[in-house]
């Protein structure tokens, strides 16, 4: 067992629990007690969360809280996991769901074994120079498009625009009065000339030449218009990219490729020649670059694809590395390519056994997707949402979560189900993370207190029934302000088989906290215990009044309406008792009424049982009583006495006692040990007595 001591969490001074592991541990108490603060502590200290220290009391403290050190890490259900981890898009219901739903330790044990099989590939193809090799070829290939016939390059793009402009600028260099500089345009440098000349222009000072201050020629106008024109038709960004790739491309090249290549930089035009070879070494790096890709991806591809061996062996075959286009780079790639190909023999003269082992990785996947699938859709139907659950596993460890209906996706699931439907699938989703969940405590914060009972039997029965609840074997926290979930774990209603459960009444006076633990002597058929209690003579006779009251209104009260009526004045002390409508009661149905209370009371007569409860008795009757259900139906007495002054000063507070805690509102069972009123409630309540004590 272990005991957590804590103290300034919030509203809570200090107290202690006790929580035992592999256990359920249910922790019971009435709304606004302070249990999400405590569940957060609990979790931000075990997960080592800076927000622990924001837990602090509004009037100053420092949180604390020790025994915690079993735990290692902590997974809560909250308003917060909702909102981080559920329905993160159209496409996926929760985050990470290969872990949530398919990932094992038989899948991952197969995974690896695959993995094996590809390892020297895959660390070959990881090379930084293979690396290098394909992002320098992307870029040529991005910037050097071929054309459809695969002869010339596509003018839309950049390397074509840019080599094309070459051979244009130079022709209308050579067709205008630039003709004198035709050493530079046969030497293909009219483009560079030309950037020069136009960052020149910006030194110009009184028509000298910016490089020998000379004058400048103001009779020919030809000139300067000719030049205008051709730097309007120098497109210096293409050109300097085509430029820029062609140099890095000539690094993959052969010597003497090399030096062809980068003589197209100097060329007046793209030569036939030139272009030959360009672009017959674009069209073989481009294959092995594609191969590299495919080769890749390969494991990938394999795993999902479901392909036969014989298919597979075909496409290693066909993506062997080119040898000899590797060589002529440097030893470097040459030893990358042998050691791929090396590889890609290894897994050919192994495709069989592989295949197998794909095959038997796959078939494990689709048995995971089923039996999850299946899992959440029971729930859904026990739930009564009428939608169905769908895993999609797309790629490795990607894995699409949604609902359907009538076959159809739910888009936007966050506004398409209701408020009800939202939570009870978020509770199934949390369970199916925390099945597979590493964390040694899992804290559920009122999970189920906002749904209708066919959904808070089918939450409780999916997270803890003893065949397959999702949360059997874990140590579970959790905290509820809703009887239910005690009643259905105390009584075994969820599950008979279930030992592996502590039930717990958190109890608080002036902020400290303390529990009782409740074993099943603790659940009492609220029948029988009105019924002992109306009998019981040690308690005063208004209160034996109220119980009798409540055993009527339990199991008899369409039988007699005197007597209900009868009670019910009792319980207010008004001296003329009235009936449902408003009219007085009769003589004859005020003595039907006392017949019956004569049971449990053999002297009781209204007429004195009203006249014995005055102000000042019932004011001493409150201050007596510990019982704080009891003491709202003294109170209400009282303020009956004053003339209603409690309803006129604090109709806020009289409605809620008299609606909120009316009798009716009462469950079939109880627990001893448990009041289900707040402090806080007795608090105000305590005031108002005392206030009313001291004006009388």
């Amino acid at each position: 067992m272990i005991k957590i001591d804590f103290k300034n969490i919030q509203c809570l001074k200090s107290g202690n629990i006790k929580i035992k592991e592999k256990y359920i541990n249910v922790k019971y108490s009435y709304n606004g007690f302070g249990k999400s603060s405590l569940a957060k502590a609990i979790c931000y200290k075990i997960n080592n969360d800076g927000r622990f220290d924001d837990l602090k009391p509004f009037l100053g403290g420092q949180p604390e809280i020790n025994g915690l050190s079993t735990f290692n890490k902590c997974l809560m259900f909250n308003e917060e996991f909702v909102d981080n981890t559920l329905f993160e898009n159209d496409e996926n219901l929760i985050a990470n769901s290969y872990n949530v739903f398919l990932n094992s330790e038989e899948l991952s044990h197969k995974n690896d074994d695959i993995s094996k099989s590809f390892l020297n590939l895959n660390n070959s193809l990881k090379s930084p120079i293979i690396e290098s090799f394909l992002n320098d070829i992307e870029k040529v290939l991005s910037v050097f498009v071929l054309n459809k016939e695969k002869n010339g390059f596509d003018g839309r793009k950049t390397g074509g625009k840019g080599l094309n402009k070459v051979s244009n600028i130079t022709r209308a260099a050579l067709e205008t009065s630039v003709k004198d500089f035709k050493e530079i345009a046969n030497d293909g440098k009219i483009p560079l000339w030309l950037e020069w000349h136009k960052n020149g222009e910006n030194f110009v000072y009184n028509n000298k030449c910016p490089f020998c201050i000379s004058d400048l020629r103001k009779e020919n106008q030809q000139y300067k218009i000719d030049i205008d024109d051709l730097l309007n038709c120098l497109d210096s960004k293409n050109n300097e990219k085509a430029r820029k790739h062609i140099e890095i491309f000539s690094n993959y090249l052969s010597k003497k490729e090399k030096e062809i290549v980068l003589g197209i930089l100097d060329d007046g035009k793209l030569q036939d020649d030139k272009k030959i070879v360009l672009i017959k070494n674009i069209i073989d790096f481009e294959n092995e670059y594609n191969k590299i890709i495919v080769l890749k991806s390969l494991e990938k591809n394999w795993k999902k694809s479901r392909t036969d061996s014989k298919k597979i062996k075909e496409l290693l075959a066909s993506n062997i590395l080119n040898d000899e286009l590797f060589k002529k780079i440097d030893s470097k790639y040459a030893k990358i390519c042998h050691d791929v190909n090396d590889s890609i023999k290894e897994i050919s003269n192994s495709i069989d056994e592989l295949s197998e082992l794909i095959a038997q990785r796959n078939l494990a996947i689709d048995d995971a997707v089923a039996d999850s699938e299946k899992e959440i859709d029971a729930f859904l139907k026990n739930s009564g949402i009428p939608y169905s659950f769908s895993i999609t596993a797309a790629e490795e460890n990607e894995v699409q979560t949604s609902l359907k209906v009538s076959g159809n996706t739910i888009s936007n699931v966050r506004n398409h189900l209701s408020y009800g439907e939202k939570n009870a699938l978020s509770v199934a989703l949390f369970g199916a993370l925390a099945k597979k969940d590493d964390s040694d405590l899992i804290i559920l914060d009122d999970p189920i207190s906002s749904f209708d009972e066919n959904k808070k039997f089918a939450i409780m029965y999916y997270l803890f029934n003893k065949s397959n609840g999702v949360l059997n074997d874990k140590t579970v926290l959790l905290f509820t302000h809703d009887f239910e979930p005690v009643l259905e774990m105390m009584k075994g209603i969820v599950d008979k088989r279930i030992k592996n459960r502590k039930i717990y009444v958190l109890n608080k006076q002036s902020g400290i906290v303390d529990e009782e633990e409740l074993s099943s002597s603790d659940l009492v058929n609220a029948i029988k215990k009105e019924y002992e209690l109306s009998l019981d003579q040690s308690i005063d006779t208004f209160l034996r009044i109220v119980h009798i009251r409540r055993y009527y209104e339990l199991c008899e009260r369409s039988v007699n309406k005197d007597v209900y009526n009868l009670l019910s004045n009792a319980e207010h002390l008004r001296e003329i008792p009235i009936d449902e409508n408003g009219d007085y009661c009769t003589k004859d149905s005020v003595e039907n009424a006392e017949k019956y209370i004569k049971i449990f009371i053999n002297d009781f007569s209204y007429s004195d049982f009203v006249k014995k409860y005055d102000i000042h008795k019932l004011l001493s009757i409150y201050n007596s009583e510990v019982v704080r259900i009891n003491k709202l139906i003294i109170l209400r007495a009282i303020d009956a006495k004053s003339g209603g002054f409690l309803e006129k000063n604090e109709p806020v507070l009289f409605n809620f006692i008299t609606t909120n805690y009316h009798v009716e509102n009462m469950y079939a069972y109880s627990i001893k040990k448990l009041d289900p009123i707040p402090e806080y409630i007795i608090g105000i309540c305590d005031s108002f007595v005392k206030n009313m004590k001291d004006n009388i």
